[in-house]
This record gives C-alpha cells, structure tokens and sequence, in this order.
C-alpha cells in the first residue's frame, strides 16, 4: 500500500510513528519554546506592570508597553528564530539520518513507499510537527497576554504574521539541512557541508563589501546587500525590527504592521527562494541517491568540485582582506601587488589543504589541480574587476530620469528625544530631505566623485590634501531602490550651483530639526517646569529656564530660511551655540543650535531672555595670556608653494601676556569653538599657526579655561612672524 492510498486514520497512525521516532527532541524542543514563548509572556509582561506602577505610568503609556512586551517575544522582533532554526537542523537530521547508513538505505528501498513519497511524508510530518509546537506555544502565549490586556488586533496580527514567517524559516533551514545532508554520505561531513550552505553567502558577500571599501573610493557603508541566507536575513531583520520599537508609530496601528511589512518583505522573499531552491536540489539530488553512496565524504563528483572551488575563491579573497585590516594604516599602491599575491598563495595552499580532506588522504594534496587553478583565475579576475572597477561603480551617476528624490545625509545627534522608556526620535535627513532638481544634484555628486577619488588617491600616495568636506548622498529611484555614495564636496566647488541645493527650501527642511520637531515642542510643552535653556559663547555660559523650546524653534525656523545659504556658512563660523535640555519623569530631550552673527530673530531672542553673551573675549579683566605656536619655524605658508605636511621642522610657542599685543592677535583671528563643516578653512584661516587663549575665569558649564583661535589668512602680525621664526 502506498501512501497516497491511506486513510486518515493511518496518516495520523504514521505521524504518532514519527513523533516516537523523534520523541526526544520534539518533547524537548516543546518544552524549550513553552519556556521562552510562554514563561516569556509572563515575565516580560510582570516586568511591564511593575516598572509602570514604579514611575506612574500614565493608562495609556502602560497599555502600549504592554502591546509592545508581547511582541517583543512573539512579534516580529523576537528571538525565538534562534530555536527555530535548531529545530529544523534537528528534526531533518532525524528524518534523513538513514541515508548515512547502507543497510537502513536498502530496507527503505525494499519497501512499497517510493523515495518521493517519503521525502514528502517527511516533510509534511517535520513542518506539520512543529507547526503544531510553535501555534500551540504561541496560543498559550496570547491567551496569557489576553488576561493581562495586552493583546489588541495590531498584537494579533502582528503574531499570525510572525507564525507564517516562521514556517517559511523552518521550511528553508530544514531544506539547507536535508540538502546537505543528500550530497554527504556521513554525519560529519553533512555538519559541514550544512555549515558551508548557511555562512557562504554571509562570507562571501561580506568579502564583496569588504573589497568594495578597499577599492571603491565613493562606497558608503549604508549599502544594503541580498546576502541569500535565511540565518543571515533573519538576524538582521531581528535587530532592525527591534529599533523600530522606538518610533512613535511602531505597534500603534495596522498601518504600522504595513510599514514593518516594508523592511522584511524582500529578506523574507529571500528566505523563501532559498528555501525553494533548496528544495527543489533535494528532489533532484534524491533521485540519484544509492545505497552505495554510505560512508563517502561528498557523494556527487561535480558538487565536490563546486565546493572546492567556491572555497578556494573564498579563502584567497578573504586573505586579502585581512591583509588590509592588518595594513590598513599604512596602505599604499605598493600595497596591492601584496596583496594579489597573499591571495593567489592562500587559494592555491587551501586548495591542496581541501583536497586532502575531501579525499580522506594526505597524499592527494597534489590532485584536482585543474579546480584549484580554475579558483585562482576567478580570484584573479575579481581583483582585477576591483582594482581597475571595470563596472565603473565609482564614476556611476544613475540617470536623471530614473530618480524620484536625493538627499545629503548630514549625521550628527544635535537632536534627541527619548520618552516613554524607550522611544527615541533624531534628526534624520534620509527620511525628511527629499530634493528633487536631479540635474543639479547629479552635476554635483559627479564633481563629488571626482574630488573624492583624487583626495583618497592623495593619501595613497603619502600625500594626502583635504579637498573639501566628505558626505554621503543618496538617490532614491522610482523603481523602489536607493543607491548611496560618499562624496567630498570640493571647497572651490562653483558656489552658484551648489547654491541651488542648499539654498532649497527642500535642503533645509530635510536638513534642520526645526522643520520636524513636533515631538519635540509637545513634549516640551508637557514638561515646562525642567526646561533648561543655555547660551554659550566664547565670553562665557547663561542658563534660563523661562524659554520655551517651541519660542525658540520659530525664531531659529524664520532665520533658517531667510538667512541660511551657502554663500553664508562658507564664509561664516558660528558665534555660538544653544543647547536645550529637558530632563523629566516622561523621558529626556536634547537638542542643539549653532547660532551665526546674521541670525536677528534667534540673538533678539537670547537678548530678551537675558542669556545673550558677545562673541569676544574680554581682553582686559578676563585673558591672562595668548599662546601662538608656528608649527613650521622657516617657512611661510602663504608665499611660498612647498608642501609644510613633508617639512620636518621642531614647532615654536611664544607666550604673550602684554595687553596690546594680545588685543592685535585675537582681532586678526577667528575662534574656532564652534564647528561649521561648510566653511571653508583653507581659503579663510591659516593652518601654520595656532592659538590658545588661557582665560582668568570659566568660558563653559566644564570649568575650561581655554579657548583656541586661527589667524586669517594675510593677517599674522610682523612681531607674531618675527617671534616664532
């Protein structure tokens, strides 16, 4: 009788022969999940109540960390996969396991039931199995949480959701396993082979991303990559997920679970092709499986040289990675011909080494050389695709008519809001700053390109010039995709087309938190009476908490876009900076402002507020001296055309105390405490000199006594010149 002639009774009568066959890891693996999905629930969800009781939680900050402690265990972000993914290596050992014997190979072949017919009933028993394992678990879970009042449709969902992702994770690891274990004729064997299926893809394409830091000089590290690993995928996914859980949105609404649809769609899909492919290799490769094949290393000819080969690829690639990591200070042009042949030595010594295991003989070392040369040259012609970016990935400008939107990604946590225990809010220009004059923005990414290239080739050389400021941009394409490069904006860029970017009404309110702090000011205006509001500036620190964050916020939005421009912050330096604070039982807020000499509506502000402080030092009751050090005795940067950078000369320091000479130095130079990355130092500020100026009293809320300046450039004074020459 074969299996698509039983009844229902004898379906179940095998599925009970299964679980006894499996009893102990199915018991075992049973309790494990109630322990993590059950007991789980039920601390995590004690832990909620108390913490809320212990600070006051409002109802409805208490109900939505309840939401989210369950999904933390059930949803999308838990860590229950990690179990998961042991259980289907587990159960498809268990049910493939035969196959590592000759004698059990034979009587399953004496039997009526055809291979196809127990590859399926092995299947639908394991995922059936284990289906009824995690949705029992699971039930019980929620049921749990439903007592507590924390299981609404969004929890709901969000956990049915999750079960079908975790099927199709079992589904993909459980066939990785059985494929491993349909090309191996030992356990040992398949163990490694299963490890080669699941890290190979996360090797190899770290070493594609690890080649294209070391060759591609406009490669942005936010590139995201389709590794092709279910492991790899959902590890990534489970932390992403688990930083969403600070946004305001997360677990609120059905649109929320749409959203967190949007980042684990297209891993999922990645997981289920390679689950697919899998699969279908199993069926194949089943068909050709002989009792015979018991006992071997790799039972297939052909897959035995795909593994050699893809490991000798990854083993020389791999070599040359470390190489830079080890040499990474003091890389070089030099440096590559090394590196080529680290990697042609590594591939070729792995080769053998590989060779000797696959064939169980030391002798064999020499043998299957034309594989391991077949390695070499794929290695070889990598390199050369890298060093001569034969794709053209570092001049690659998408066209214009293919982008929807741009941005300049500027980094930095002058704005954080942390609130309800763990929700935080920062400026993020790549979801608010949305430009869309693709012309001007692709002209500029292109001579961004170019600076970039000539800057990293200058420091490969020993030689290295800062060219202008390094940023990352991105192009967001209408086909879905975002492609990001990291650009040096050259400091002679033409001001006129820079300008059209930076200028726009889009730059800025991609750019400034002003334009997206609701958040901010609600939280703000809840909590009034811990507001601290201070001004600090080179003649010292003022601290109010009359202002309020959203009085302050329309002043600095009006002078943002009436004042702010390129031509503006490339020639100017903050005079100071305001720093807001809020500190309550609700959370902590933060945020920074740079403030410029033209910015009326902010200074008219400060002024009524009474926190105002000039931007000049008090030289006659306030400095007790001046420090000038000429880092270059002999020489003067300004007249004569040599590079200082390779002159090997011991730095002078004068000290100055008398009045008049200090009150000539600091009106010829500019104080640089407050940091403008647009500005441009080398056409305004003279690198040769430094000076530090030692104050009698505290300039800022950490007691330092020290505030440093440059000359501009064309005014060092004659007895400064004289002095530290």
């Amino acid at each position: 009788m074969t299996s698509a002639n039983l009844s229902l009774a004898d379906r179940f009568s095998n599925h009970k022969k299964y679980i006894s066959r499996t009893l102990w890891s199915s018991y075992i693996g049973f309790v494990i999940m109630a322990v993590y999905y059950v007991l789980g629930v039920m601390l995590i969800l004690t832990r909620a109540l108390n913490y809320g009781r212990m600070y006051n939680q409002a109802p409805e900050v208490l109900r939505r960390e309840k939401y989210v402690a369950v999904t933390s265990i059930l949803g999308f972000e838990q860590l229950g996969w990690i179990i998961v993914v042991a259980l289907a290596i587990v159960f498809a050992f268990q049910g493939f396991n035969y196959l590592f014997d000759q004698k059990k190979i034979d009587f399953y072949l004496s039997q009526p039931t055809t291979r196809a017919e127990r590859l399926t009933r092995n299947y639908i028993n394991a995922i059936t199995t284990f289906a009824a394992m995690y949705i029992i678990t699971n039930g019980i879970a929620l049921i749990i949480a439903a007592f507590f009042g924390a299981v609404n449709k969004v929890v709901l969902l969000t956990a049915l959701i999750e079960t079908a992702r975790i099927i199709v994770l079992f589904f993909a690891v459980y066939s990785i396993t059985v494929l491993a274990i349909m090309l191996t004729g030992s356990f040992p064997i398949a163990l490694l082979v299963l490890a080669f299926f699941l890290a190979i893809s996360v090797l190899f394409g770290g070493e594609l991303i690890g080649y294209k830091n070391i060759f591609y000089d406009t490669y942005a590290a936010r590139e995201s990559v389709m590794i092709g690993s279910p492991i790899y995928d959902r590890y990534v996914l489970t932390f992403q997920m688990r930083s969403l859980r600070s946004q305001d949105w997360f677990n609120t609404s059905l649109e929320s679970i749409t959203k967190c649809f949007g980042y684990f769609k297209n891993k999922d899909i990645d997981t289920f092709i390679v689950g697919i492919i899998a699969f279908i290799f199993v069926i194949v490769f089943s068909k050709f499986r002989r009792a015979e094949h018991a006992g071997k290393t790799i039972v297939y000819r052909p897959f035995r040289w795909f593994l050699k080969i893809v490991l000798c690829i990854v083993i020389g690639l791999g070599a040359g990675v470390v190489l830079y990591v080890m040499y990474d200070f003091a890389w070089s042009t030099s440096v590559y011909v090394i590196m080529f042949i680290v990697m042609i030595i590594s591939g070729l010594f792995s080769g053998c080494i590989l060779e000797a295991i696959l064939d169980g003989n030391i002798r064999s070392i020499l043998k299957g050389m034309p594989q391991t040369i077949l390695a070499l040259a794929i290695t070889s012609l990598i390199f050369v695709i890298f060093k001569g970016d034969l794709l053209g990935y570092d001049s690659f400008v998408p066209e214009r008519t293919k982008i929807e939107s741009c941005a300049i990604l500027e980094s930095g946590y002058d704005y954080q809001l942390y609130t309800n225990g763990e929700n935080t809010y920062g400026n993020d220009s790549e979801e608010n700053m949305k430009i869309t004059d693709t012309d001007t923005f692709c002209e500029v990414v292109r001579i961004g390109m170019q600076t970039k290239k000539e800057e990293a080739k200058s420091s490969r050389t020993g030689k290295y010039k800062n060219l202008g400021n390094d940023t990352t941009v991105l192009f967001r394409m209408k086909n879905g995709k975002k492609i990001y490069r990291s650009i040096t904006i050259p400091y002679d860029i033409d001001s006129a087309l820079f300008s059209k970017l930076i200028d726009s009404k889009e730059y800025k309110e991609g750019c400034f938190s002003v334009f997206f702090d609701d958040k901010m000011r609600a939280y703000d205006m809840a909590n009034r009476k811990t507001t601290s509001m201070q001004y600090m500036s080179v003649s010292g620190n003022r601290i109010t908490t009359d202002l309020s964050y959203a009085e302050l916020s329309d002043a600095y939005r009006k002078d943002i876009e009436k004042y702010f421009s390129y031509e503006m912050v490339g020639k100017s330096i903050p005079i100071g900076r305001i720093e807001y604070s809020n500190s309550s039982n609700d959370g902590y807020a933060s945020c920074d402002f740079d403030v410029f000499e033209c910015y009326e509506n902010t200074i008219a502000l400060l002024k009524k507020y009474g926190i105002f402080t000039e931007d000049k030092l008090d030289v006659q009751n306030n400095v007790a001296s001046v420090s000038v050090t000429n880092y270059y005795p002999g020489v003067d940067s300004e007249k004569e055309d040599i590079d200082i950078s390779n002159t090997s000369v011991e730095e002078k320091t004068v000290t100055y105390t008398d009045r008049d000479k200090i009150v000539q130095i600091l009106e010829n130079a500019r104080c640089r405490e407050f940091y403008n990355k647009w500005y441009n130092d080398t056409d305004y500020l003279n690198s040769q000199y430094s000076i530090s100026v030692e104050t009698k009293s505290a300039v800022d809320s950490y007691g330092s006594r020290t505030v440093f300046y440059s000359f501009e450039v064309g005014k060092v004074p004659d007895f400064v010149y004289s002095d530290t020459n």
